[in-house]
């Protein structure tokens, strides 16, 4: 599973969107890059950094979940959380060891 990687551990409890939008920020970028998409993201990492008394929390961490990646280098990887919360390349590949790692096939 090397093109999988852990982003955070649950370890995190309720601070792990935290801890994620603290740690990926700068690298998070929405998957459909458009002006509204990018507010938006721009938004929910501010929500996020506020941390778990702010009452969009939940529903900030989820949009970035369904509508963000992370940009390193050329590469662009997708979210997932399972308790931990994984990165997985947006390739083929990726996919393929994500299905079988977190049962999707």
């Amino acid at each position: 599973m090397a093109d999988i990687e852990i982003v955070a551990s649950d370890g995190h409890g309720i601070y792990l969107p935290q801890h994620v939008a603290g740690s990926c920020g700068a690298e998070l970028f929405p998957i459909r890059n458009n002006p509204k998409n990018a507010n938006q993201l721009k938004e929910c990492i501010n929500i996020l950094m506020s941390g778990p008394t702010n009452n969009d929390y939940w529903e900030a961490w989820h949009w970035v979940l369904d509508n963000a990646c992370i940009k390193v280098n050329r590469s662009r990887w997708s979210l997932y959380q399972d308790g931990d919360c994984w990165a997985i390349p947006m390739n083929k590949k990726g996919r393929q060891e994500a299905a079988k790692l977190f049962g999707w096939e």
